[in-house]
């Protein structure tokens, strides 16, 4: 289990979130290698969400350059048929399970522009600003960390 403390840092940037991290669950291994490979299963699939995927800009497992960051609330949008309305919400506060993305969206952008890089520490939230700041927390060992929240989701029941 996770739980996220919202926390504002800065003027234009609030923020905590119910956030995909596995780093506080567990930590993925794979092997490092400057390509990354190509995923043997879509996990977004338009058919399914109603939207399509952001194209893969890179293939490269490192040394991406971020991109994207301006700040925006955002506007109401609907996944899979359900809507979403993203808002500010000073005191926001959640627990629940972290999950990652891993190399289905490794490369490809964020809801902000951004370039997702699955070896940084970065999180998605269906309704907080971007970007905003989460601390998550593994509830096991206290251990905790801040992530940047730069995606829309996760859209998976019970994330």
């Amino acid at each position: 289990m996770v739980h996220i403390v919202k926390r504002s840092l800065g003027l234009a940037m609030a923020g905590a979130a119910c956030a995909l991290l596995a780093a506080c669950a567990s930590t993925p291994t794979f092997k490092h290698s400057s390509v990354a490979p190509k995923a043997t299963k879509e996990y977004f699939a338009e058919k399914e969400y109603g939207v399509k995927a952001s194209p893969r800009v890179t293939t490269k497992r490192s040394r991406l350059a971020r991109g994207g960051g301006r700040y925006q609330v955002g506007k109401p949008y609907q996944v899979r048929g359900k809507w979403y309305y993203p808002k500010e919400e000073p005191g926001y506060s959640k627990t629940g399970l972290a999950s990652w993305y891993g190399d289905a969206f490794h490369g490809r952008l964020t809801a902000n522009g951004e370039i997702y890089d699955m070896t940084h520490l970065t999180a998605a939230h269906p309704t907080m600003p971007l970007p905003s700041y989460a601390r998550v927390t593994n509830l096991d060992n206290g251990a905790s960390v801040i992530v940047r929240v730069n995606d829309r989701g996760p859209y998976a029941h019970g994330r």
